[in-house]
């Protein structure tokens, strides 16, 4: 299996929480450009933070797609044994 959009989505919650922390010390930054340019740097990476889990996630369901057997088994075999505990044999 490819790995390559795995290194990305770990990235996600680093680019989140720095833009989260940008946006909390924006106001705390003298008015003008510098209030500006942190409000700006935490948007952007809200917004990178975003993509990386969006295209993450996508790529996973790719990847899930290709190879069904490791969705498809488990979820099976979650059915099986869940029908054998709604009926009991008598």
């Amino acid at each position: 299996m490819r790995m390559g959009m795995a290194r990305w989505i770990r990235l996600w919650p680093a680019a989140a929480s720095g833009g989260g922390l940008g946006m909390l010390l924006a106001p705390v930054a003298e008015a003008g450009p510098a209030r500006r340019l942190a409000a700006g740097a935490g948007g952007l990476a809200l917004l990178v933070g975003c993509a990386l889990q969006r295209f993450g996630t996508f790529e996973a369901g790719v990847a899930s797609a290709k190879d069904p057997k490791y969705v498809v088994v488990p979820q099976r075999e979650g059915l099986e044994a869940a029908d054998g505990e709604r009926h009991p044999p008598t």
